[in-house]
């Protein structure tokens, strides 16, 4: 029989915390690419008309993308998204990805018969220009901008 192996860090199986980064990587990726789906599923004449009002050169996904570089969240997600694709940081991106694990004692009136004696406690954070961000307000910032975004576009999603 095969033996497996556990890393653990004081202890503890780091697979619990990769879960917790593997959830936020998959959160970045999705708020990223609902650009190329959002884009690639309107009018032509919508396209014209974002273009205009974004002050984009052209209808191009492309364009459209580089018009989200100026929405931070989405930027964001972008830069967390495409962190993993690359053996060596490209120098352009200034943003790091961080998780910060703890162990956390119980505390008394938190015990119970058979409980744990601990809990871990993850935070993910981004660090852009010496600033940390938790990975929350990101996502809670990119969900805010698309189901803004959604509604202002919602006549062109009607179904009959």
């Amino acid at each position: 029989m095969g033996k497996s192996i556990v890393l653990k860090q004081n202890g503890i199986a780091i697979e619990e915390h990769l879960t917790a980064a593997y959830i936020a990587f998959n959160t970045a990726v999705t708020a990223n690419h609902i650009a190329d789906w959002i884009w690639e599923s309107i009018s032509e004449n919508k396209k014209k008309e974002l273009s205009s009002k974004f002050e984009m050169t052209n209808t191009s996904t492309g364009c459209f993308l580089n018009y989200l570089k100026q929405v931070e969240s989405i930027r964001q997600c972008r830069e967390i998204a495409n962190g993993s694709k690359h053996l060596v940081d490209k120098p352009s991106t200034n943003i790091k990805a961080n998780i910060k694990w703890k162990t956390i004692p119980a505390q008394a009136g938190t015990l119970y018969a058979g409980g744990p004696l601990s809990g871990n406690y993850y935070s993910l954070y981004v660090e852009e220009d010496n600033k940390q961000i938790n990975v929350m307000t990101i996502f809670e910032n990119a969900y805010a901008y698309w189901t803004n975004f959604i509604e202002s576009i919602s006549d062109e999603f009607r179904i009959e």
